[in-house]
């Protein structure tokens, strides 16, 4: 079997085990069984990380292989149990009905064929539990089970692009408690669901920087855009994750008459004429519902909280020509109990800069009368001038490809910022990968003749590197 049957034979037995965040126990023990099974050491920490271990030198520091073992599960009727079903097109592998979860299980799979490789020495393979959802692998890991002093994380997206630095980040939770009337203005109102979907949305760091809208921003517009003495405020909620551009939001309102309605879109369609441009499916919708039994928030209550969503930052902040520093996504609002809850994701290439980031929304809350707590912090990863291990790759892609190697830093948080604090002794880090499309939706998708560059391409340099 050649390198790159092996590698893909390890990654359609990952395939049939499901792994999303939180469910990796049946995924750490095909690693363990795996490790075993080819003569290596196996370990695995009180949080679930497993890491094995290939004919360590007594004299010269491991190389550490990292990647993680969860995946993001969406689909579109492919039973969770089932596992990915596989189908390959065009040069490329795509899963049946779900997320193909090549983000990561490719890295898995190349860290695995490595490990059978017998020209490929002294090195540690390092395989982290619920990156997609915390970190909390990697914030969790037991440092003592890995000594290599250099890290090839494998999770980068884009084959001959090599991450050398990514930004930090936190979410800021912004709380209030509801305020609501006794009894409404109205003397037998109509409910009025307003609805903001059909929006690109995208990675809440990798793309904030283009001209994506926000469902919850144009909701807020659309409810800002009609009197407050013509409706009530029932409900508001948008947004799904804090890594996420929100792409569809929601308002129950309540109003007089239905005659009201006519008001509304004729605002919506204002609204679309001068979005559509940027967010082309946009579609903002009206409809009546049934009655519920909910009090409409105060007046004073809706314009608080209206007022907080519309000051709050979206978007890039702080940016060089080469990168963004600063950006800060509002990423979600909803009612939990007696209170309104909205996510503020914040990301920095320092860590001055996220703490200038974190000040401004705090500030932003405190004026509102909102309540605030920091919450799922990871560290930037400040990468360092002249580090070898980067050269060595920029190198050996030249020699082997004819071309040269692209050194990037990403708006978005990898495991090696964490990693990095966790374990001092790590000098040395690089983040690469195969090339992977619309990773987290349906369309993922791993093209094949990629995954063969990257193998070559770290066998050469770990060979190197043992030498």
């Amino acid at each position: 079997m050649d390198s790159m049957q092996r590698v893909l034979s390890y990654f359609r037995e990952i395939c049939s085990i499901p792994r999303r965040s939180g469910d990796e126990s049946n995924v750490a023990q095909y690693l363990i069984e795996t490790g075993k099974r080819l003569g290596l050491e196996v370990d695995q920490d009180s949080c679930g990380n497993v890491v094995l271990r290939k004919t360590i030198s007594q004299t010269t520091p491991p190389t550490i292989l990292q990647a993680h073992m969860d995946m993001v599960w969406e689909s579109t009727g492919t039973p969770y149990q089932k596992g990915v079903s596989l189908r390959e097109t065009n040069e490329c592998l795509h899963a049946v009905g779900s997320t193909l979860g090549a983000d990561n299980g490719i890295g898995m799979a190349l860290i695995l064929a490595l490990m059978e490789d017998d020209t490929v020495q002294n090195i540690e393979g390092l395989f982290t539990v619920d990156e997609e959802t915390g970190m909390t692998g990697a914030k969790e890991l037991d440092a003592s089970l890995v000594s290599g002093t250099r890290l090839i994380n494998l999770d980068s997206e884009t084959e001959g692009t090599f991450t050398i630095s990514a930004a930090g980040g936190l979410n800021i939770i912004l709380n209030a408690s509801v305020e609501c009337h006794k009894q409404s203005r109205f003397h037998n109102p109509k409910v009025l669901k307003l609805s903001v979907s059909g929006l690109k949305g995208g990675h809440s760091g990798l793309d904030i920087g283009t001209p994506h809208l926000n469902a919850i921003q144009i909701l807020v517009r659309w409810l800002r855009s009609c009197p407050a003495s013509n409706w009530e405020l029932l409900e508001l909620h948008g947004g799904t994750r804090s890594n996420a551009i929100p792409v569809c939001a929601e308002a129950l309102i309540q109003v007089g008459d239905t005659s009201s309605e006519e008001e509304w879109k004729l605002a919506a369609s204002a609204i679309t004429a001068q979005a559509e441009s940027v967010d082309h499916g946009i579609l903002l919708q009206t409809s009546f519902e049934a009655p519920i039994c909910k009090q409409a928030y105060t007046d004073s209550f809706c314009d608080q909280l209206l007022s907080t969503l519309a000051a709050l930052p979206h978007g890039v902040l702080q940016r060089t020509p080469e990168i963004i520093q600063l950006s800060s996504n509002l990423a979600t609002v909803r009612q939990l109990g007696d209170n309104v809850e909205i996510v503020e994701s914040l990301r920095a290439s320092s860590q001055a800069l996220l703490s200038e980031g974190r000040d401004l929304v705090v500030h932003t809350a405190d004026r509102a009368s909102f309540q605030s707590s920091q919450q799922d912090y990871y560290p930037p990863w400040e990468s360092a001038k002249d580090v070898p291990l980067h050269a060595l790759f920029a190198q050996t892609y030249q020699s082997l490809f004819q071309q040269p190697c692209i050194m990037e830093n990403v708006h978005a948080g990898v495991e090696c910022s964490i990693l990095q604090e966790r374990c001092p002794f790590i000098q040395e880090m690089i983040s690469i990968g195969p090339t992977i499309r619309y990773a987290h939706t349906v369309q993922e998708n791993v093209n094949l003749s990629s995954i063969d560059r990257v193998y070559q391409l770290l066998k050469a340099v770990l060979r190197q590197l043992s030498n």
